[in-house]
């Protein structure tokens, strides 16, 4: 994400989020499709395991597989703990009540407080994201050297292909994504 989010001159204005929509894709991500390719790639582990004549390169298969895990489980815990980080301007009129009502010092100390935290939400997050993305990527690399033909099979072009498709999309995808400078 760029910086437009930082405070603009005036010391005690409210940090928020840019796109606005950032922390509810994150958290979606984070939470709900990290497990789900962390379990995948689990699966996959267990059947490399068990069938290892069936894959040309399954050695190599099965590092990238439990490294998809491992940055899938890391961003997980990283974004779990980075959004404690982030709370808005409401949600501590929740606790505390109207702002405006507070003596104008206190206010100001919740002003400091919330972009202190939001910067450590940031940095949490950009961290989480980094090792989502670059989970995917791991996870393009295990398609791919799952889909690679073993040397006996009889119509490799098919699975050559399907390995290319897998490259051409999904690590680029990742590639795209693991950089901010790709994301627009």
């Amino acid at each position: 994400m760029t910086e437009r989010h930082a405070a603009s001159e005036n010391p005690f204005s409210w940090r928020k989020p840019a796109p606005l929509g950032w922390p509810v894709a994150s958290d979606e991500m984070l939470t709900i499709a990290a497990p789900l390719l962390a379990g995948a790639s689990i699966t996959l582990l267990g059947v490399v395991i068990e069938q290892r004549d069936v894959f040309r390169w399954a050695d190599p298969l099965l590092l990238a597989l439990v490294l998809t895990v491992i940055f899938m489980i890391v961003a997980m815990v990283w974004g779990v703990s980075a959004r404690g980080h982030l709370y808005s301007r409401n949600d501590l009129q929740d606790w505390w009540g109207p702002l405006d009502m507070l003596p104008p010092e206190l206010n100001e100390e919740l002003v400091r407080e919330q972009q202190s935290q939001f910067a450590r939400w940031l940095k949490g997050i950009r961290l989480a994201m980094r090792c989502f993305n670059l989970g995917l990527v791991l996870l393009a690399v295990s398609g791919i050297l799952a889909l690679v033909p073993p040397d006996r099979e009889a119509t490799p072009v098919w699975r050559w292909t399907a390995a290319g498709a897998v490259a051409a999309t999904v690590v680029g995808i990742g590639v795209a994504r693991a950089w901010p400078g790709g994301r627009r």
